[in-house]
């Protein structure tokens, strides 16, 4: 639902999206700042979720917005997960996470990094050929 408003902004309310803006061009940046919102609100509680069932603690967790890659984890172990996770699934979103956080131990995709993944989510094939 769109309603003129003084302020651009995306909420949920009563089961549906309300945008509020004086200008429809600014869609995409209200979006991007609802995605980053909920990704704030959401994300670190299924990160220490994670981190708790795979014993593996990141540094930190950022959120922003990547064109090509759904998450990263730096060499010093800070996560960062695209915000744009929050258009999937929460398993495609978990899977994301086990991802980056099998990186903690493992800073390459070989074989020892893909045992660990596999042990947290054996579907981890799958779910990562639903991600477009």
């Amino acid at each position: 639902m769109y309603q003129p408003a003084g302020r651009s902004r995306i909420d949920f309310r009563d089961d549906h999206f309300l945008f509020q803006t004086d200008n429809l061009s600014k869609f995409s940046q209200a979006l991007e700042r609802f995605y980053r919102r909920y990704a704030s609100e959401l994300l670190p509680k299924r990160v220490a979720w994670w981190s708790e069932q795979m014993q593996l603690t990141p540094k930190g967790l950022k959120f922003r917005h990547y064109k090509s890659r759904w998450g990263c984890c730096s060499h010093d172990n800070v996560i960062t997960l695209n915000t744009a996770l929050l258009r999937y699934d929460m398993e495609l979103i978990d899977y994301v996470i086990v991802h980056e956080l099998a990186h903690i131990r493992y800073k390459h995709h070989q074989k020892p990094f893909w045992k660990l993944v596999e042990q947290f989510m054996p579907e981890w094939r799958i779910l990562r050929k639903r991600l477009v």
